[in-house]
């Protein structure tokens, strides 16, 4: 969560957080520190942007992005976050674009 940030609802690992309940990316400059390759960031930029990219219904956003393909370990850890949620995810950008935060 960056600074000034508040929630009530579930943040999905790997994202950063911004404002209220506002996911803003994946946290490339933190994965690459844990040793993150490209692959895996792609893998999560790709799933951000089909989960958070526009304002839908986070249900049938998850069923889409199983239907594109099998998951990398990654994506299944924020699906199966997205899927446990008892409180609700926080949701995307009010905005179209999607920017990755610490790049």
């Amino acid at each position: 969560m960056r600074g000034l940030s508040r929630t009530s609802r579930d943040v999905p690992p790997f994202c950063i957080m911004d404002g209220t309940h506002t996911l803003r990316g994946i946290n490339v400059i933190g994965l690459r520190r844990v040793g993150f390759g490209p692959k895996p960031i792609a893998a999560l930029r790709h799933a951000f942007q089909m989960l958070f990219g526009a304002r839908q219904n986070l249900k049938l956003a998850v069923e889409r992005l199983l239907a594109s393909g099998e998951p990398t370990p990654e994506v299944r850890e924020i699906i199966e976050f997205i899927r446990a949620s008892k409180r609700g995810v926080a949701f995307g950008p009010h905005h179209s674009g999607v920017d990755d935060a610490d790049e």
